[in-house]
Protein backbone atom coordinates (compact mmCIF):
# COMPACT_ATOMS: atom_id res chain seq x y z
CA UNK A 1 0.00 0.00 0.00
CA UNK A 2 2.23 2.86 -1.11
CA UNK A 3 1.66 6.14 0.51
CA UNK A 4 0.52 8.92 -1.36
CA UNK A 5 4.13 10.83 -0.79
CA UNK A 6 6.11 8.64 -3.04
CA UNK A 7 3.40 8.25 -5.24
CA UNK A 8 3.25 11.98 -5.93
CA UNK A 9 6.87 12.58 -5.97
CA UNK A 10 7.74 9.72 -8.78
CA UNK A 11 4.15 11.06 -10.59
CA UNK A 12 6.36 14.37 -11.03
CA UNK A 13 9.14 12.57 -11.88
CA UNK A 14 8.34 10.09 -14.76
CA UNK A 15 5.73 11.78 -16.63
CA UNK A 16 8.46 15.01 -16.48
CA UNK A 17 5.92 17.34 -15.75
CA UNK A 18 6.99 21.36 -17.08
CA UNK A 19 5.21 23.88 -14.34
CA UNK A 20 4.38 26.83 -15.37
CA UNK A 21 8.05 28.34 -14.80
CA UNK A 22 9.41 25.74 -16.97
CA UNK A 23 7.53 26.42 -19.87
CA UNK A 24 8.27 29.82 -19.74
CA UNK A 25 12.02 28.97 -19.30
CA UNK A 26 11.17 26.42 -22.55
CA UNK A 27 9.65 28.98 -24.37
CA UNK A 28 12.49 31.92 -23.48
CA UNK A 29 14.60 29.65 -25.03
CA UNK A 30 12.63 29.27 -28.80
CA UNK A 31 9.63 27.12 -27.95
CA UNK A 32 6.71 27.56 -30.28
CA UNK A 33 6.67 30.54 -32.67
CA UNK A 34 2.73 30.47 -32.55
CA UNK A 35 1.75 32.99 -29.56
CA UNK A 36 -1.48 31.15 -29.53
CA UNK A 37 -0.07 27.63 -28.98
CA UNK A 38 2.80 28.78 -26.51
CA UNK A 39 -0.24 30.40 -24.28
CA UNK A 40 -2.13 27.36 -24.18
CA UNK A 41 0.96 25.69 -23.62
CA UNK A 42 1.70 27.94 -20.55
CA UNK A 43 -1.96 27.49 -19.33
CA UNK A 44 -2.09 23.98 -19.69
CA UNK A 45 1.48 23.87 -17.70
CA UNK A 46 -0.22 26.42 -14.81
CA UNK A 47 -3.11 23.74 -14.58
CA UNK A 48 -0.76 21.12 -14.01
CA UNK A 49 1.46 22.88 -11.81
CA UNK A 50 -1.95 24.06 -9.53
CA UNK A 51 -3.24 20.71 -9.66
CA UNK A 52 -0.27 18.37 -8.62
CA UNK A 53 0.83 21.19 -6.08
CA UNK A 54 -2.14 20.64 -4.05
CA UNK A 55 -1.48 17.33 -3.89
CA UNK A 56 2.27 17.34 -3.32
CA UNK A 57 1.73 19.71 -0.54
CA UNK A 58 -0.81 17.51 2.05
CA UNK A 59 1.65 14.65 0.60
CA UNK A 60 4.41 16.73 2.93
CA UNK A 61 2.63 17.44 5.57
CA UNK A 62 1.53 13.48 6.19
CA UNK A 63 4.99 12.65 5.58
CA UNK A 64 5.96 15.14 8.24
CA UNK A 65 3.65 14.11 10.85
CA UNK A 66 4.65 9.97 10.32
CA UNK A 67 8.12 10.72 11.23
CA UNK A 68 7.01 13.10 14.27
CA UNK A 69 4.77 9.67 15.21
CA UNK A 70 7.39 7.81 14.32
CA UNK A 71 9.64 9.10 17.16
CA UNK A 72 7.19 9.82 19.57
CA UNK A 73 5.69 6.30 19.62
CA UNK A 74 9.53 4.90 20.42
CA UNK A 75 10.55 7.42 22.68
CA UNK A 76 7.24 6.52 24.76
CA UNK A 77 8.00 3.02 24.58
CA UNK A 78 10.78 4.07 27.48
CA UNK A 79 8.78 6.95 29.23
CA UNK A 80 8.82 10.90 28.73
CA UNK A 81 8.42 12.45 25.30
CA UNK A 82 11.18 14.00 24.05
CA UNK A 83 9.32 17.80 23.25
CA UNK A 84 12.49 19.31 21.84
CA UNK A 85 11.86 21.64 18.66
CA UNK A 86 14.13 21.43 15.91
CA UNK A 87 13.71 25.29 15.12
CA UNK A 88 16.32 25.35 12.74
CA UNK A 89 14.97 22.52 10.50
CA UNK A 90 11.27 23.30 10.85
CA UNK A 91 10.35 27.03 10.23
CA UNK A 92 12.63 26.59 6.73
CA UNK A 93 10.57 23.92 5.84
CA UNK A 94 7.28 25.48 6.94
CA UNK A 95 8.09 28.94 5.20
CA UNK A 96 8.89 26.85 2.30
CA UNK A 97 5.51 25.04 2.11
CA UNK A 98 3.62 28.46 2.44
CA UNK A 99 5.82 29.63 -1.18
CA UNK A 100 4.63 26.49 -2.50
CA UNK A 101 1.01 26.76 -1.54
CA UNK A 102 1.46 30.09 -2.86
CA UNK A 103 2.59 28.94 -5.91
CA UNK A 104 -0.93 26.59 -6.15
CA UNK A 105 -3.08 29.41 -5.56
CA UNK A 106 -0.58 31.71 -7.74
CA UNK A 107 0.61 29.66 -10.59
CA UNK A 108 1.30 32.92 -12.93
CA UNK A 109 4.35 33.65 -10.29
CA UNK A 110 4.81 30.11 -9.35
CA UNK A 111 8.36 30.24 -10.89
CA UNK A 112 9.14 32.61 -8.21
CA UNK A 113 7.78 30.96 -5.10
CA UNK A 114 8.94 28.05 -6.00
CA UNK A 115 12.28 29.50 -6.38
CA UNK A 116 11.76 30.51 -2.96
CA UNK A 117 10.58 27.64 -1.70
CA UNK A 118 13.75 26.20 -3.60
CA UNK A 119 16.14 28.41 -0.92
CA UNK A 120 14.30 27.70 2.06
CA UNK A 121 14.66 23.68 1.86
CA UNK A 122 18.51 24.22 1.35
CA UNK A 123 18.45 26.04 4.48
CA UNK A 124 16.52 23.06 6.05
CA UNK A 125 17.81 20.02 4.49
CA UNK A 126 21.62 21.83 5.69
CA UNK A 127 20.45 22.20 8.89
CA UNK A 128 18.71 19.09 9.74
CA UNK A 129 20.52 16.76 12.23
CA UNK A 130 17.97 13.74 11.88
CA UNK A 131 18.40 11.48 8.77
CA UNK A 132 14.99 11.09 8.17
CA UNK A 133 14.37 15.16 8.34
CA UNK A 134 17.01 15.03 5.78
CA UNK A 135 15.70 12.42 3.51
CA UNK A 136 12.33 14.24 3.44
CA UNK A 137 13.88 17.62 2.92
CA UNK A 138 16.04 16.18 -0.11
CA UNK A 139 12.29 14.83 -1.21
CA UNK A 140 10.85 18.11 -1.40
CA UNK A 141 13.75 19.65 -3.22
CA UNK A 142 12.97 17.07 -5.59
CA UNK A 143 9.67 18.02 -6.05
CA UNK A 144 10.14 21.88 -6.40
CA UNK A 145 12.84 20.66 -8.96
CA UNK A 146 10.13 18.98 -10.64
CA UNK A 147 7.97 21.56 -10.39
CA UNK A 148 10.71 23.58 -11.83
CA UNK A 149 11.21 21.63 -15.36
CA UNK A 150 14.79 20.77 -13.91
CA UNK A 151 14.80 17.06 -14.12
CA UNK A 152 18.34 16.72 -13.49
CA UNK A 153 18.34 18.41 -10.65
CA UNK A 154 15.32 16.70 -9.32
CA UNK A 155 16.81 13.01 -9.71
CA UNK A 156 20.06 14.54 -8.11
CA UNK A 157 17.81 15.35 -4.88
CA UNK A 158 16.11 12.24 -4.84
CA UNK A 159 19.54 10.43 -4.86
CA UNK A 160 20.58 12.07 -1.34
CA UNK A 161 17.18 11.34 -0.16
CA UNK A 162 17.64 7.26 -0.31
CA UNK A 163 20.68 6.83 2.14
CA UNK A 164 19.31 9.35 4.87
CA UNK A 165 15.59 7.19 4.19
CA UNK A 166 17.63 3.92 5.00
CA UNK A 167 19.53 5.67 7.98
CA UNK A 168 16.11 6.62 9.23
CA UNK A 169 14.74 3.61 9.72
CA UNK A 170 17.87 1.72 10.65
CA UNK A 171 18.35 4.41 13.53
CA UNK A 172 14.56 3.78 14.31
CA UNK A 173 14.64 0.24 14.51
CA UNK A 174 17.93 0.39 17.12
CA UNK A 175 16.26 3.06 19.56
CA UNK A 176 12.53 0.62 19.66
CA UNK A 177 15.02 -2.11 20.11
CA UNK A 178 16.90 -0.48 23.04
CA UNK A 179 13.33 1.05 24.07
CA UNK A 180 12.19 -2.77 24.47
CA UNK A 181 14.67 -3.13 27.47
CA UNK A 182 13.01 -0.52 30.04
CA UNK A 183 10.57 -3.59 30.06
CA UNK A 184 9.86 -6.07 33.00
CA UNK A 185 11.17 -10.17 32.54
CA UNK A 186 7.17 -10.76 34.01
CA UNK A 187 3.70 -9.34 33.56
CA UNK A 188 3.64 -6.78 36.31
CA UNK A 189 1.42 -7.85 39.37
CA UNK A 190 -2.32 -7.08 39.22
CA UNK A 191 -1.79 -6.51 35.60
CA UNK A 192 -4.01 -8.09 32.71
CA UNK A 193 -2.09 -10.21 30.64
CA UNK A 194 -3.77 -9.62 27.34
CA UNK A 195 -2.32 -5.67 28.10
CA UNK A 196 0.93 -6.71 27.61
CA UNK A 197 3.35 -8.90 24.57
CA UNK A 198 5.94 -10.98 24.98
CA UNK A 199 9.27 -9.46 23.14
CA UNK A 200 12.32 -11.75 22.64
CA UNK A 201 15.46 -9.69 22.89
CA UNK A 202 19.03 -11.72 22.28
CA UNK A 203 19.54 -12.53 26.03
CA UNK A 204 16.21 -12.12 27.76
CA UNK A 205 12.51 -11.69 27.23
CA UNK A 206 10.36 -9.03 28.29
CA UNK A 207 6.67 -8.05 28.30
CA UNK A 208 5.84 -4.43 27.22
CA UNK A 209 2.27 -2.99 27.12
CA UNK A 210 0.11 -3.62 23.68
CA UNK A 211 -0.95 -0.18 23.60
CA UNK A 212 2.91 1.25 23.33
CA UNK A 213 4.75 -1.54 21.25
CA UNK A 214 1.77 -1.99 18.49
CA UNK A 215 1.76 1.86 17.28
CA UNK A 216 5.71 1.93 17.43
CA UNK A 217 5.79 -1.36 15.63
CA UNK A 218 3.68 -0.54 13.17
CA UNK A 219 5.26 2.64 12.23
CA UNK A 220 8.13 0.97 11.81
CA UNK A 221 6.95 -1.16 9.06
CA UNK A 222 5.84 1.37 7.65
CA UNK A 223 8.55 3.55 7.51
CA UNK A 224 10.71 0.46 6.39
CA UNK A 225 8.24 -0.31 3.73
CA UNK A 226 8.37 3.40 2.51
CA UNK A 227 11.97 3.75 2.13
CA UNK A 228 12.00 0.66 0.03
CA UNK A 229 9.18 1.61 -1.97
CA UNK A 230 11.17 4.71 -2.22
CA UNK A 231 13.96 3.13 -3.74
CA UNK A 232 11.90 0.62 -5.79
CA UNK A 233 10.49 3.67 -7.73
CA UNK A 234 13.84 5.48 -8.10
CA UNK A 235 15.53 2.44 -10.02
CA UNK A 236 13.56 3.32 -13.51
CA UNK A 237 15.03 7.06 -12.96
CA UNK A 238 18.36 5.99 -13.17
CA UNK A 239 19.32 6.14 -9.49
CA UNK A 240 19.18 3.64 -6.37
CA UNK A 241 21.51 1.21 -7.36
CA UNK A 242 23.40 -0.67 -6.50
CA UNK A 243 20.66 -1.95 -3.94
CA UNK A 244 21.75 -1.68 -0.26
CA UNK A 245 22.82 -4.61 2.17
CA UNK A 246 20.14 -4.90 4.86
CA UNK A 247 22.00 -4.36 8.37
CA UNK A 248 18.93 -3.49 10.23
CA UNK A 249 15.67 -5.19 8.98
CA UNK A 250 11.61 -5.42 9.70
CA UNK A 251 10.47 -8.77 8.89
CA UNK A 252 7.45 -11.38 9.48
CA UNK A 253 8.64 -14.64 11.16
CA UNK A 254 6.97 -17.75 10.52
CA UNK A 255 5.06 -17.87 13.52
CA UNK A 256 3.50 -14.53 12.85
CA UNK A 257 5.71 -12.82 15.01
CA UNK A 258 7.39 -9.12 13.85
CA UNK A 259 11.58 -9.51 13.74
CA UNK A 260 13.15 -6.27 13.93
CA UNK A 261 17.23 -6.55 13.74
CA UNK A 262 20.34 -4.31 13.75
CA UNK A 263 23.51 -5.16 13.83
CA UNK A 264 24.12 -5.17 17.68
CA UNK A 265 21.21 -6.77 18.37
CA UNK A 266 17.68 -8.29 17.46
CA UNK A 267 13.57 -8.34 18.66
CA UNK A 268 11.30 -10.58 18.47
CA UNK A 269 7.47 -9.01 19.11
CA UNK A 270 4.63 -12.17 19.36
CA UNK A 271 1.71 -10.53 17.56
CA UNK A 272 1.24 -14.60 16.19
CA UNK A 273 -1.88 -15.32 18.11
CA UNK A 274 -3.33 -11.95 18.53
CA UNK A 275 -6.21 -10.03 15.88
CA UNK A 276 -5.75 -6.98 17.38
CA UNK A 277 -7.39 -3.75 15.61
CA UNK A 278 -4.52 -1.37 16.07
CA UNK A 279 -2.75 -3.44 13.43
CA UNK A 280 -4.61 -2.59 10.79
CA UNK A 281 -5.05 -4.79 7.68
CA UNK A 282 -2.78 -1.90 5.66
CA UNK A 283 0.45 -2.66 7.33
CA UNK A 284 -0.08 -6.01 7.41
CA UNK A 285 0.06 -6.38 3.90
CA UNK A 286 2.77 -4.07 3.66
CA UNK A 287 4.61 -6.29 6.16
CA UNK A 288 3.88 -9.66 3.82
CA UNK A 289 5.42 -7.56 1.32
CA UNK A 290 8.61 -7.13 2.95
CA UNK A 291 11.01 -10.20 1.40
CA UNK A 292 14.55 -10.87 2.62
CA UNK A 293 16.94 -12.74 0.29
CA UNK A 294 20.36 -14.04 1.81
CA UNK A 295 23.12 -14.60 -0.56
CA UNK A 296 25.41 -16.96 0.68
CA UNK A 297 28.11 -18.46 -1.52
CA UNK A 298 32.11 -20.09 0.08
CA UNK A 299 35.13 -20.85 -1.68
CA UNK A 300 34.66 -18.73 -4.78
CA UNK A 301 37.98 -17.44 -6.67
CA UNK A 302 38.66 -14.68 -3.82
CA UNK A 303 40.69 -17.78 -1.94
CA UNK A 304 42.91 -17.63 -4.18
CA UNK A 305 43.46 -13.74 -5.40
CA UNK A 306 42.37 -10.49 -4.10
CA UNK A 307 39.21 -9.12 -5.38
CA UNK A 308 35.45 -8.39 -4.72
CA UNK A 309 32.60 -10.44 -5.00
CA UNK A 310 28.93 -9.56 -6.45
CA UNK A 311 25.36 -10.82 -7.17
CA UNK A 312 23.29 -9.71 -9.97
CA UNK A 313 19.92 -10.73 -10.87
CA UNK A 314 16.73 -10.72 -12.86
CA UNK A 315 14.87 -8.32 -10.81
CA UNK A 316 15.56 -4.56 -11.24
CA UNK A 317 16.30 -4.43 -7.42
CA UNK A 318 18.92 -6.83 -8.05
CA UNK A 319 20.25 -5.13 -11.09
CA UNK A 320 18.51 -6.39 -13.87
CA UNK A 321 21.76 -8.16 -14.88
CA UNK A 322 23.80 -5.49 -15.81
CA UNK A 323 27.05 -6.28 -13.96
CA UNK A 324 27.59 -2.14 -12.84
CA UNK A 325 24.46 -2.50 -10.44
CA UNK A 326 25.63 -5.83 -8.77
CA UNK A 327 25.28 -6.15 -4.94
CA UNK A 328 28.51 -6.66 -3.23
CA UNK A 329 29.13 -9.58 -0.85
CA UNK A 330 31.55 -8.84 2.29
CA UNK A 331 33.16 -11.92 4.27
CA UNK A 332 31.24 -13.36 7.01
CA UNK A 333 32.10 -12.39 10.01
CA UNK A 334 34.43 -15.15 12.41
CA UNK A 335 31.43 -15.73 14.56
CA UNK A 336 28.16 -15.25 14.94
CA UNK A 337 27.62 -16.25 18.46
CA UNK A 338 27.20 -20.20 18.35
CA UNK A 339 30.10 -22.93 18.46
CA UNK A 340 28.55 -24.17 15.17
CA UNK A 341 28.69 -21.03 13.01
CA UNK A 342 32.69 -20.31 14.14
CA UNK A 343 33.56 -24.04 13.51
CA UNK A 344 31.96 -23.73 10.02
CA UNK A 345 33.29 -20.29 9.06
CA UNK A 346 36.65 -21.85 10.03
CA UNK A 347 36.65 -24.55 7.67
CA UNK A 348 35.16 -22.33 4.34
CA UNK A 349 36.09 -18.94 3.06
CA UNK A 350 32.56 -17.66 2.99
CA UNK A 351 31.37 -14.43 1.39
CA UNK A 352 27.60 -12.88 1.88
CA UNK A 353 24.95 -10.31 1.95
CA UNK A 354 21.18 -9.68 3.35
CA UNK A 355 18.71 -7.05 1.71
CA UNK A 356 15.52 -6.40 1.65
CA UNK A 357 13.06 -5.66 -1.66
CA UNK A 358 9.60 -5.33 -1.99
CA UNK A 359 7.19 -8.10 -3.68
CA UNK A 360 9.94 -10.32 -4.89
CA UNK A 361 8.99 -14.28 -4.26
CA UNK A 362 11.40 -16.00 -6.82
CA UNK A 363 14.28 -14.53 -8.67
CA UNK A 364 17.23 -15.95 -10.99
CA UNK A 365 20.44 -14.90 -9.66
CA UNK A 366 24.66 -14.86 -10.04
CA UNK A 367 27.74 -14.26 -8.62
CA UNK A 368 30.48 -13.08 -10.29
CA UNK A 369 34.25 -11.69 -8.74
CA UNK A 370 36.21 -9.01 -9.73
CA UNK A 371 39.84 -9.22 -9.56
CA UNK A 372 41.46 -6.22 -8.05
CA UNK A 373 44.76 -6.48 -10.22
CA UNK A 374 42.40 -6.22 -13.02
CA UNK A 375 41.07 -8.05 -16.05
CA UNK A 376 38.32 -9.87 -17.11
CA UNK A 377 35.44 -10.70 -14.30
CA UNK A 378 35.00 -14.39 -13.29
CA UNK A 379 31.26 -15.60 -13.13
CA UNK A 380 29.71 -18.47 -10.73
CA UNK A 381 29.36 -21.03 -13.46
CA UNK A 382 25.32 -21.17 -12.83
CA UNK A 383 22.53 -19.09 -12.99
CA UNK A 384 20.44 -19.70 -9.78
CA UNK A 385 16.71 -19.07 -8.37
CA UNK A 386 16.40 -17.40 -4.80
CA UNK A 387 13.41 -17.75 -2.86
CA UNK A 388 12.57 -14.85 -0.53
CA UNK A 389 13.09 -16.20 3.01
CA UNK A 390 10.65 -16.14 5.74
CA UNK A 391 13.40 -16.42 8.63
CA UNK A 392 12.79 -18.62 11.77
CA UNK A 393 14.47 -16.35 14.11
CA UNK A 394 16.74 -13.33 13.72
CA UNK A 395 19.59 -15.75 14.21
CA UNK A 396 19.02 -18.06 11.33
CA UNK A 397 21.88 -19.56 9.07
CA UNK A 398 21.40 -18.89 5.15
CA UNK A 399 22.07 -21.76 2.99
CA UNK A 400 25.20 -22.35 0.94
CA UNK A 401 26.58 -22.78 -2.38
CA UNK A 402 29.96 -23.83 -3.00
CA UNK A 403 31.52 -24.08 -6.13
CA UNK A 404 35.60 -25.00 -6.79
CA UNK A 405 37.42 -21.81 -7.43
CA UNK A 406 38.94 -23.17 -10.93
CA UNK A 407 35.08 -23.65 -12.27
CA UNK A 408 34.74 -19.92 -12.83
CA UNK A 409 35.41 -18.00 -15.24
CA UNK A 410 34.06 -16.08 -18.51
CA UNK A 411 30.58 -16.52 -19.81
Amino acid sequence: MPTSWPNLLFRLLSAGVTSAAGTAANLAAGGPANPLLAGAIEAAAKQATEHLLKQFLPAQQEAAQQLDLLARDIQALAGGIDTRVRSLQEGPARAARLHMEDAAVHPERAADELQAARRLLYEAWGAASDPGQRSLAAQELSGVYAFLGQYDDSVRWLERALPDSDAAVSEAIEAFRVSLNAFPDSVPRRADARDFVEVELRLKRVFAPLDKVVPAAQRLVEARYDALDLRKRAIPLGTGRPWPAAPSRVELGRGGELLFSTPAGGAAVDLGHRQDPAMSPDVRAMLRSLKTLHFSIADGPWVNRPGHTYVVGSSPQLGGWEPSAGIQLAPRPKSEGTISSTVWTLKRKTMEAVIQLLDEENVETRYFFVPDEGGEILWDPCTRRINAQTPASFYRQSDMFTPAPEVWGTP
